[in-house]
């Protein structure tokens, strides 16, 4: 499945019904089944179920069901009778205005699903979320990277910590210069920024 069929666009208070096609998309039992499982026991905020289909609420951004990236967009008027042309028109029209809101708002809540494996399509809400988190990455930069406490142990060339004996005699029996140790660090080393590295470099990867 390429990422132009894997990609549907449609507005907040929507609907999806079985065996309609959207953006060339055909929504199938597959993709019925994949909305119900994402929505399990308890439900989700962004949209509800209802009979052979799926209705929007009024959340607006992106998630991911199953293999589908699903871009929902604001609407403003109630406009009955469109062409192809007009629909795609009116959602590059939607699409805009959003980004051009969420970018003029700082502070907006952003909520987010428990999918990791959302697809990147260019000129999507998705990007903006991107743009968002590569800029709050940067101002942690200029601010400086907050330090912690993080336990190491290994050999080093000058005895600090506390001595792990029975690894210090199994790996330096013939390194005499060398000591195994367990001691402490406060350095900006630690999982938070782990987990900020990992996702600049999927982010890299997408785009």
């Amino acid at each position: 499945m390429s990422k132009d069929k894997s990609h549907i666009t449609v507005f907040e208070h929507g609907f999806l019904r079985l065996g309609q096609t959207y953006n060339n998309v055909e929504f199938d039992g597959t993709l019925l089944k994949a909305f119900q499982k994402h929505y399990g026991e308890k439900g989700v905020p962004y949209f509800t179920l209802i009979h052979n289909g799926v209705k929007f609420n009024e959340h607006v951004g992106v998630i991911q069901v199953g293999k589908t990236l699903i871009e929902v967009l604001p609407k403003a008027d109630k406009v009955t009778h469109y062409t192809e042309d007009d629909k795609s028109l009116e959602k590059d029209t939607w699409r805009k205005t959003l980004i051009g809101m969420l970018k003029s708002v700082h502070g907006f809540e952003v909520k987010t699903t428990s999918s990791s494996h959302l697809k990147l399509k260019p000129n999507t809400i998705l990007d903006l979320y991107f743009e968002l988190f590569i800029k709050e990455v940067e101002g942690l930069l200029h601010k400086g990277l907050v330090k912690k406490y993080r336990k190491t142990e290994g050999n080093v060339t000058a005895l600090k910590g506390s001595l792990s004996f029975g690894k210090h005699i199994q790996q330096n029996l013939v390194h005499q210069e060398r000591f195994y140790v367990r001691y402490t660090s406060y350095d900006v080393e630690h999982q938070l920024h782990y987990i900020l590295y990992k996702t600049i470099c999927l982010l890299q990867h997408l785009n």
